[in-house]
C-alpha cells in the first residue's frame, strides 16, 4: 500500500481488528463471498484508524434482511488445466531448479442463507465454505518430494437485532481454523521414485467473535461500543519431530538429509481481546468524532528444532574464514555446524489509543478535517516486565478540501498525517524470551550416522547467541528508543469530466521518520573493554541514532 511493506497494514472486519499482531503479515482468512463492502484506505485516513504506516482494509460482512436469500457456488482449479514452470538449468547443463513435479489442485464451495428471524427486527446470515487444496512440489535439486493437503471448512455468521429504531446490536462470529497435512519423501527426479515418507501437520487460524452496540441517542449524537476476540493457532508437529534436522550445502545447494518433517517444532498461539468505544456528535457546522480503544494481545510460543538439533554441512577453501568464531582455514575443509536452538514463554502486548476529530464545514465550498490520535504500546517479556514501552505518541491528522466551482464536480485537497506502527509481538518472542541459540563448528569426518547425523572431528569453535535465560531488558534495548512512525503529505486535484468519467492528479510524499531494528553493538562495547567471546550482541534501537544501553563489558556482574 503506497510503497509500505506487507507488514505495515491493518485489517478490520465489522470494526474488529483482525491483523496478525505477531508479525503484521496479513490477518484472518475470509472467503470473498462473506463480505458485503470494503473500504481501502491507502493514505490520508482519519484519526479513527491507526497501528498502520501502510494502508487499511475496513470491511463489512453480509447481513440478513426481510428478504430470504440463498446462494451457492463452486470454484474448481484442477491441476490438469494449469501449466508448470520449466526446469531451470545452470550454464553447464546441470540442474538448478526442478519444477516438473509441481502441481496445484483446489476445490472451493460456498453455501449461504440469510433472512429474517423476526421481520423488521431480528435478522441472520450464515455462510459455510468447504474447501480442499492439494499442492505438490519437489525441492530445487529434485531430492525431496513434498505434499500439502488442507481440507478444513470456513464458517461464519452474523446476527442483527434492531432492539428499537434507535438501538442496534450486532453479533459476528467466524472460524478460519485450518490444518495442513504435510508429507515429504526422498525423491529421485530422474525416475520419479519416492521413498521414506514423513508426515506432519500445521495448524493455523482460529475462532473469532465480536459484539457491537450502536445507539442513536439523539438526532445529533451516536455512540457505539465493541468487544471482540480473535485467535490464531501456529502449531507445527509431526511423529518425526524427534529426528534432527540435517542439510547438506557442500555443493552450494541446500539438500535435506535425514528423516525429519518440521524444521521448527512449534507449539504457539495468539489471542487478541479488543474493546473500543466511538462517538459522533453534530453541532452546527461541525461533526465531531471521538473514540477510545484497547487491545490485549497474548502470545504463547514454545519452539525447538526437530530433534533439538540442526546439522548443516559446508565446504571451505584454504584462506576462508568463519568470522563468528574467528577461525581461518589453512587448507580446504568440510565442516559440520551444529545448531542448538530453543525459545519460549508467554508474552503480552498492550495497545491503547484515543482520538478526537472535527470535520468542519467552514463555508459551502471549504471543508476542513482536524484530528489528533494518541497511541501507547507496551510490549512485555517472558517474565511480564515491560520490554518496549512507548506512551503518548501523538499523531495529528489534518485535511482540507475546496470545491473549486461550488457545484461538487471538482475539488482541490490537501492532507497531512502521522502514523505509528506498534512493535510486532514476534520481537518480544525473539529478543525477550528464554532463548538458547548456540552454533558449534566441527571438522566433518565424512561419515553419516543414524538419521544422517554427521560424524565430527575437531571442535573449531562455539558461537553463543543465547544462553537460555531471559535477557535483562536494559541489555537488549536502547532506553531512548522511539516508535516507528511516518509522516505523510498529500496534495491533489480531482474533477468530473462528465457523468461517467472523472480525472485527477495526486502527489503523495511519505517520510519514514523512525524505524525500529535490532543492530549489533560489538564495536562500541569492544571499545569499552569487552573481551569478544565470539558472538554478536544485539540491541533493539532506532538505526542512525545514538544508542543508550547497558552491558557488562568486564564480566564482573555489574
Amino acid at each position: 500500500f503506497g510503497g509500505a511493506s506487507v507488514a505495515e497494514n491493518a485489517y478490520f472486519i465489522n470494526g474488529l481488528n483482525v491483523t496478525d499482531f505477531r508479525n503484521g503479515l496479513g490477518g484472518s482468512t475470509i472467503p470473498f463471498e462473506f463480505y458485503k463492502e470494503f473500504q481501502v484506505k491507502t493514505g490520508g485516513y482519519s484519526a479513527e484508524f491507526g497501528r498502520s504506516t501502510g494502508g487499511v482494509i475496513n470491511a463489512v460482512t453480509k447481513s440478513g434482511t426481510n428478504e430470504w436469500e440463498f446462494a451457492a457456488n463452486v470454484y474448481y482449479t484442477p491441476e490438469s488445466m494449469g501449466e508448470q514452470s520449466s526446469n531451470i538449468l545452470k550454464r553447464d547443463g546441470s540442474l538448478n531448479n526442478f519444477n516438473a513435479a509441481d502441481s496445484f489442485n483446489k476445490m472451493d464451495a460456498n453455501i449461504s442463507v440469510g433472512g429474517p428471524i423476526i421481520e423488521d427486527t431480528l435478522f441472520f446470515y450464515v455462510l459455510y465454505n468447504p474447501r480442499e487444496i492439494t499442492q505438490e512440489w519437489a525441492s530445487s535439486g529434485g531430492s525431496t518430494f513434498n505434499e500439502n493437503v488442507t481440507d478444513d471448512a470456513f464458517w461464519g455468521g452474523k446476527v442483527d437485532w434492531h432492539i428499537t429504531d434507535d438501538h442496534l446490536l450486532e453479533l459476528t462470529t467466524f472460524s478460519d481454523k485450518r490444518t495442513t497435512n504435510t508429507a515429504r519423501w526422498d525423491y529421485n527426479h530422474l525416475t520419479g521414485t519416492k521413498t521414506g515418507k514423513t508426515n506432519g501437520t500445521s495448524a493455523r487460524g482460529g475462532e473469532n467473535i465480536s459484539v457491537k452496540y450502536t445507539g442513536y441517542i439523539t438526532d445529533d449524537f451516536v455512540i457505539s461500543a465493541l468487544w471482540g476476540k480473535n485467535e490464531a493457532d501456529l502449531t507445527d508437529k509431526s511423529a518425526f519431530d524427534a529426528n534432527p534436522v540435517v542439510y547438506d550445502n557442500r555443493e552450494g545447494n541446500w539438500t535435506p538429509l535425514g528423516n525429519w518433517a518440521n524444521f521448527n517444532v512449534t507449539t504457539a498461539n495468539d489471542s487478541r481481546e479488543a474493546l473500543r468505544i466511538d462517538g459522533e456528535y453534530t453541532l452546527d457546522d461541525h461533526v465531531i468524532r471521538f473514540g477510545w480503544d484497547s487491545e490485549t494481545n497474548s502470545s504463547f510460543d514454545e519452539t525447538n528444532l526437530s530433534g533439538g538439533v540442526y546439522w548443516a554441512l559446508f565446504s571451505y577453501d584454504a584462506g576462508d574464514k568463519i568470522g563468528s568464531i574467528g577461525h581461518t582455514f589453512a587448507e580446504d575443509a568440510k565442516v559440520a555446524r551444529k545448531r542448538t536452538y530453543s525459545t519460549g514463554g508467554e508474552f503480552e502486548t498492550l495497545s491503547t489509543a484515543f482520538y478526537i476529530e472535527d470535520t468542519w464545514t467552514i463555508t459551502d465550498d471549504i471543508t476542513a478535517t482536524i484530528g489528533l490520535r494518541n497511541e501507547s504500546f507496551n510490549n512485555k517479556n517472558a517474565q511480564g516486565e515491560s520490554f518496549v514501552k512507548i506512551t503518548n505518541q501523538l499523531a495529528p491528522r489534518l485535511g482540507i478540501s475546496w470545491d473549486v466551482n461550488g457545484d461538487g464536480d471538482s475539488k482541490i485537497f490537501a492532507n497531512y498525517g502521522r502514523y505509528h506502527l506498534p512493535v510486532a509481538a514476534n520481537t518480544n518472542i525473539r529478543m525477550a524470551g528464554a532463548e538458547t541459540y548456540i552454533h558449534d563448528y566441527y571438522i566433518f569426518d565424512g561419515t553419516l550416522g543414524e538419521n544422517d547425523v554427521p560424524g565430527t572431528g575437531e571442535l573449531l569453535g562455539t558461537q553463543v547467541n543465547g544462553d537460555g535465560t531471559v535477557p535483562d531488558v536494559s541489555e537488549v534495548l536502547d532506553t531512548t528508543i522511539k516508535p516507528m512512525f511516518q509522516d505523510e503529505f498529500i496534495l491533489g486535484y480531482q474533477t468530473m469530466l462528465n457523468d461517467e468519467w472523472s480525472a485527477g492528479i495526486k502527489y503523495t510524499m511519505r517520510d519514514l521518520g523512525s524505524v525500529i531494528d535490532d543492530i549489533t553493538i560489538d564495536k562500541g562495547i569492544r571499545a569499552a573493554g569487552w573481551a569478544d567471546p565470539g558472538h554478536n550482541v544485539y540491541v533493539l534501537t532506532n538505526p542512525a541514532t545514538d544508542v543508550i544501553t547497558y552491558f557488562d563489558t568486564d564480566g564482573d556482574g555489574t
